[in-house]
């Protein structure tokens, strides 16, 4: 959840689309909470992960918005979406 936070709804279509969600579940500690991080704000990012969210993996999404038009309202109720900041 906090890694769609950084990149919203489309995040989690990527980690599903791309099969990540078991590299994802490996996670410890503060990463993801880092790499949603970098997702909101590439400039704080190393040079070449900015580099990569900018020419990758924010285009990507941009093009999934485009395609399939969704909001975190029509997947989660209200109170889970405030409870969990994915709002944000």
């Amino acid at each position: 959840v906090m890694i769609m936070g950084g990149g919203s709804v489309y995040a989690l279509l990527l980690i599903a689309g791309l099969d990540l969600h078991y590299h994802v579940t490996l996670m410890i500690g503060h990463t993801p909470w880092e790499v949603a991080k970098m997702l909101r704000h590439p400039e704080t990012a190393d040079s070449h992960i900015e580099a990569l969210i900018c020419s990758r993996i924010i285009p990507t999404v941009s093009k999934l918005r485009e395609i399939l038009p969704l909001s975190l309202g029509s997947f989660f109720c209200r109170d889970f979406i405030e409870s969990t900041a994915v709002g944000d």
